[in-house]
This record gives structure tokens, sequence and C-alpha cells, in this order.
């Protein structure tokens, strides 16, 4: 049995979206704002005929927002397309992405996990939801987590907000994989995928 969860595709999507201003505020400022002014006519007619000289600050601001913008969009429709495994589950013990978005996924094997299950955290405005490790110890796992906070000294909060199942289903799916593996299930059946159920 493998399990493996994804980021939401309709958050990837709405993500993309939002990284378009950024790109038409930047080339409109870059190309002389007509798209501002045509805007601002239509909304004061005749009062802004003319398009104000555009800054050095304003040239460096629009670079920003266009850059940023790219970058935004081309990160999340590359999720979109290909979407990062942010848990996977399977006989060897859980891989989540802790170390950030371009390295590889830290694996926690088993013999570390004593209990795994969902939870809600708050960020100060907030609550959001989490999958929550307890490890009889940290072994190799950052300090400071990708996507994740250590609550105590051995209890992981893996943010989950963003994923296409929810902290409470993926929690049910790895303790049944847990008991599977723990109970002396042979690492080919382990390995066969199963369907996941749904979120």
């Amino acid at each position: 049995m493998q399990l493996v969860v994804r980021r939401s595709a309709l958050r990837m999507w709405l993500f993309a979206i939002l990284g378009v201003p950024f790109i038409i505020f930047g080339i409109d400022t870059l190309g002389g704002r007509r798209l501002t002014t045509r805007i601002t006519d239509l909304i004061y007619p005749g009062e802004n005929t003319v398009p104000p000289a555009i800054e050095t600050h304003e040239l460096a601001w629009a670079w920003a927002f266009l850059v940023a913008g790219g970058i935004f969009t081309v990160w999340a429709l590359k999720e979109l397309i290909a979407p990062r495994r942010v848990v996977t589950g399977d006989w060897r013990g859980v891989s989540i992405g802790l170390a950030g978005p371009f390295w590889p996924a830290t694996r926690v094997p088993w013999s570390l996990i004593d209990d795994i299950r969902s939870g809600t955290a708050g960020d100060g405005e907030s609550d959001f939801p989490v999958l929550v490790f307890d490890l009889r110890d940290r072994g190799d796992l950052p300090e400071r987590p990708w996507g994740a906070r250590w609550v105590d000294r051995d209890r992981l909060a893996v943010a989950s907000r963003d994923w296409d199942h929810s902290a409470q289903r993926v929690a049910v799916q790895l303790r049944q994989l847990a008991g599977e593996v723990l109970v002396g299930e042979s690492p080919v059946n382990a390995l066969e995928a199963t369907p996941f159920l749904g979120p």
C-alpha cells in the first residue's frame, strides 16, 4: 500500500490567477501606463489625457511586480501540471517536504513515529488544519521545517490547508498503513498502491 498526497489543484489555479494582476501592472507601467490611463479616463473623462512621467522608483516597482508575478504564476502552473508530493507514505515510513520547495522530501521511518493524528493550529489571525506527528526522536529533521512547526520537542505539526485531501483522512490512512507495515507485511505488498479515500 502507498499513500500519496499532493497540493489541491483548485488552490494552485487560484494562486496562478492571483499572479496575473502583478504581471499586468508591471507591463502597463513599463509600457507607459496606457491601460491605467484608459481606465482613469473612463472614471474621470477628460481629466487625465496625458499620463504623468514615470519616475525611477516607479520603474523599480514595476520590475519587482513583473518578476514576482511571473515567478508566482509559473510556480503555480508548474504545480498544476506536475504537482509535487507533499506527503508520501509507504512501507519505509512517511516522506514530507520539510526542507523547502526545491529540496527532496525528508523521510521519517516508522520506527521514529509514535502517533499520527489531525489537529488545528493558529497563526494569530486564523486557525488551519494540520497533520500532527508524535515522534520518539527528531533524528535528522530540520530545526525550522518548511510548511510545518515544532509544537513540542518531538511533536511536529504540518500545515495541510492546501492539500488535495483532508488532514483527518490522511491521518487515518497513515495509521492504517503503519498498522499493516508493523504487523509484518512484506515490502512488495506494502508498495502496492491502493485507492485513496475521498477528502
